[in-house]
């Protein structure tokens, strides 16, 4: 059962993340420097990474082998980058007011992708400090 309450915050995350991108178009508020900048984009970005980390960080407890470890490190990577393709053609057919922006697949690429290198650098570290101390 603690396994499983460790994974509680990224499936919160998931759902809230679903909710957001299938909102219609008219209930998204129009910022004008927003769009500007391409803010969306740090925000899908920052989504996905959040989605990644907290999908990956509490597998470095429970995956003891650091070969699994990143082998499940890059498929819940791919998973997500999915989900974020997934996402936009949702949008495009389903959502009213939403279309299909190739440049939030790329930002939900990065986000994932930035997730996927923190875990190898960082829990991959802690991985082999923890055995070494073993």
């Amino acid at each position: 059962m603690r396994r499983i309450i460790k994974f509680v915050p990224v499936i919160i995350w998931f759902l809230i993340s679903f909710w957001l991108f299938t909102l219609p178009g008219s209930s998204i508020p129009d910022i004008d420097i927003f769009h500007k900048v391409q803010g969306d984009k740090f925000v899908h970005a920052f989504i996905f990474f959040l989605l990644g980390y907290l999908f990956i960080a509490p597998l470095k407890h429970h995956v003891n082998q650091v070969r699994k470890r990143i082998y499940w490190f890059f498929a819940i990577t791919i998973f997500f980058i999915l989900y974020g393709i997934s996402i936009e053609f949702i949008q495009k057919n389903y959502i009213p007011f939403r279309s299909f922006d190739i440049g939030d697949i790329y930002a939900d690429m990065v986000g994932s992708l930035i997730a996927l290198w923190y875990a190898i650098k960082v829990l991959g570290k802690e991985a082999s400090v923890l055995k070494q101390q073993q």
